[in-house]
């Protein structure tokens, strides 16, 4: 604690001695007391009578429960206001009436060596990287990253006696990094046509171009080839150089092996995919369909952001309006519009697919699986994995346009996604075992898909049960994501998980049937 409190005093001072002659200083007076009564002292109660006169004279608000790093300065300390449950780091000062509060979203956390102005005020759970400047007069409840220049010169005066040296290690790492790059491309094209190793290159860069603007995902290995290019691309955690330097190791091992064996042979692409893919996956999976899924996504993530005029403060913010759907008890058009273009597409396309493969051609299907039952099974196989692949495909396109439109990532982005995910992929699941249903008793794809699209707008209807409803129930607006009620994931999770396993059994023992008997 002591070394703590002289901390404190070298931010103030610029030395660590002279404590006796500091305490006239009201400053780290309040500061001395304050963290000796954080520390249980046995003058507790002497230290809590000097800070009790201080805070009622200067209007200082530091509770006991702040988690204070040292260092802590106070300029023209006066009206200085701090959350109970806010996280503050070292180095950190704060000028005349700055105030760090709280809101719904929770309490800011506060990085090493930051400068918050005076009159500024940092409200909501927002994280202040390191080496941050607030200016004076501010409102910040936005994320405010690391101050990248002061990170990396500090870590280069760190680690590196001199500028030469940091300018030499980092060439030689350039020169590696492009030399194991260069031999894994030249294998590709070795093994691989000029059209799929071009493919494949582009599809490297793009990755680097993600690479370079998404720090959080940067540190997977291998994928994205700038951290074996940009030395200070290591820089994220401190086993990342390490695990970089294993991975390029790996791939020139990898590369060489691969050289030396079976360098004359060639893989084929082509032989693959006929033997791992299944004659309903290529149908459904056609370039047809994909085109046209991820034109639609594309055109969805880019309405999103003109709905939102581009303004949105996180990426949370962005997908929660592009998923909000619509809402009960209430009309509307536009909305209910969204919901249906991002929920019907692919159930569309399915519709289509089921129709050509099940009209007139029970007898080829019954010589082909033997049972109509294996062909329904290979049907339903395909559509819930076409669904699974529309649901990343519609979480991941999204994401990557709000990221080139610089929206920011918050760590609470991962945990929405995965909610998005099951609670989407579930809900057009269930839409695509009603569909089969429907078409099992009517005989018309047209009429069925038009069945569903009117059991989605059953939530037009002005009655509270039909916030329960499982058409559409993957709509955001549901949620307590917008409001303070709502659905929450479990129970929604079992109510669709149990109508899908019921549509299930039901297709499995008598809906099959009804489709290929006429």
């Amino acid at each position: 604690m002591n070394n703590i409190i002289k901390d404190d005093l070298y931010r103030l001072y610029g030395n660590k001695e002279n404590i006796f002659r500091a305490l006239g200083d009201f400053r780290f007076l309040y500061m001395l007391c304050w963290r000796k009564i954080v520390s249980k002292s046995k003058l507790t109660i002497i230290y809590k009578l000097i800070l009790k006169s201080l805070r009622k004279h200067y209007h200082i608000e530091i509770p006991y429960t702040v988690s204070l790093g040292r260092g802590f300065s106070m300029d023209h300390a006066y009206n200085i206001t701090i959350n109970s449950k806010a996280i503050i780091g070292n180095n950190v000062t704060m000028y005349k009436g700055s105030t760090i509060g709280m809101d719904k979203s929770g309490v800011p956390t506060i990085g090493n060596n930051v400068y918050i102005g005076l009159n500024s005020t940092i409200v909501g759970g927002v994280v202040i990287g390191n080496d941050v400047l607030i200016a004076p007069n501010t409102y910040i409840n936005f994320n405010v990253p690391n101050n990248p220049s002061y990170e990396l010169f500090g870590y280069y005066s760190q680690h590196f006696s001199s500028v030469t040296q940091a300018i030499f290690i980092n060439c030689i790492y350039m020169i590696a990094g492009l030399f194991i790059v260069s031999i894994a491309f030249f294998t590709i094209n070795n093994f691989f046509s000029k059209k799929v190793s071009t493919k494949i290159m582009i599809i490297v860069y793009i990755l680097m171009i993600f690479g370079l603007k998404i720090d959080k995902v940067n540190n997977l290995p291998i994928v994205f080839i700038d951290n074996y290019i940009i030395f200070h691309r290591n820089f994220g955690y401190d086993s990342k150089l390490f695990i970089n330097i294993l991975t390029m190791t790996t791939v020139l091992i990898v590369v060489c092996i691969l050289n030396k064996k079976y360098w004359n042979k060639k893989l084929k692409i082509k032989d693959i995919r006929k033997n791992k893919i299944s004659y309903y996956k290529r149908l459904l999976f056609s370039r047809y369909n994909i085109v046209m899924i991820c034109s639609v996504l594309i055109l969805m993530s880019f309405w999103g952001l003109l709905k939102g005029n581009s303004s949105f403060e996180s990426m949370n913010d962005y997908l929660v309006n592009l998923f909000v759907g619509h809402p009960v008890n209430n009309i509307r058009i536009i909305e209910f519009l969204e919901m249906l273009v991002l929920n019907t597409t692919p159930i569309y396309i399915i519709a289509i697919f089921l129709e050509q493969e099940s009209s007139e051609r029970s007898l080829f299907i019954n010589i082909r699986f033997g049972k109509g039952i294996k062909w329904m099974n290979s049907i339903l196989k395909t559509s819930m994995l076409f669904v699974v692949s529309y649901v990343l495909l519609n979480i991941a396109i999204p994401i990557a346009i709000g990221i080139f439109n610089n929206i920011p990532i918050t760590s609470q982005v991962i945990q929405l996604s995965t909610n998005i995910f099951i609670i989407k992929v579930l809900d057009l699941s269930l839409q695509v075992l009603v569909l089969i249903l429907l078409y099992s008793l009517s005989k018309n794809i047209t009429l069925s898909f038009l069945s569903l699209l009117l059991l989605n707008s059953l939530c037009f209807l002005p009655f509270k049960w039909c916030l329960y409803l499982p058409f559409g129930i993957s709509s955001l607006s549901r949620f307590k994501y917008i409001g303070d009620y709502g659905l929450t994931l479990i129970p929604v999770i079992i109510e669709l998980s149990a109508f899908i396993l019921l549509s299930f059994i039901y297709i499995e023992k008598f809906a099959y049937k009804k489709i290929l008997i006429d």
